[in-house]
């Protein structure tokens, strides 16, 4: 991996100094505009722990600390796997720069997919809420529920159960 900050060094040396800061700008720019599958990891971890901290599973002290770290983490694993992948493919600069962008794109696809999806159950789930919630109270397998306290919906086919 030495080899990338030799070649970066040596590029903000020539003549070319001032397109190489200027690429490297629009590539920091660009990542954070992009969609990646680490976001979308991020995102379901951050459901999953805020579903934990709801139910008391983990205190909300570990669910800041586990959810900090998924931000920041993913994202950077993410980038680094493209460079490593761009870094360690044989062939010359238009060969990595293909692989770059087939990652990239690849990975804006998922990103995409996986926003569009969430975004789709949660207003499923907000149709169904006020819809079809019973309009009584009844009594759970674990303990009683009232009418408005359902926090969530799940959907297998055409089955809709609701969960307190």
């Amino acid at each position: 991996m030495q080899g990338i900050f030799k070649q970066i060094l040596e590029a903000t040396e020539g003549r070319h100094a001032s397109g190489v800061l200027y690429a490297g700008a629009v590539g920091i720019l660009l990542s954070n505009i992009i969609p990646t599958p680490a976001e979308a990891l991020f995102y379901h971890t951050e459901k999953k722990l805020r579903n934990k901290w709801d139910n008391d599973e983990i205190t909300a002290e570990k669910y800041w600390q586990k959810t900090a770290s998924a931000y920041y983490l993913y994202k950077p694993v993410w980038w680094g796997i493209v460079i490593s992948a761009m870094y360690f493919t044989k062939g010359d600069v238009k060969t990595k720069a293909k692989i770059g962008l087939i990652m990239v794109t690849a990975g804006a696809v998922v990103g995409i997919i996986y926003k569009n999806y969430t975004k789709d159950i949660q207003d499923i789930r907000r149709e169904v809420l006020t819809s079809m919630e019973p309009k009584k109270n009844i009594t759970g397998p674990t303990k009683p529920a009232k009418v408005g306290q359902y926090r969530s919906v799940l959907r297998k086919g055409n089955v809709l159960k609701f969960v307190a």
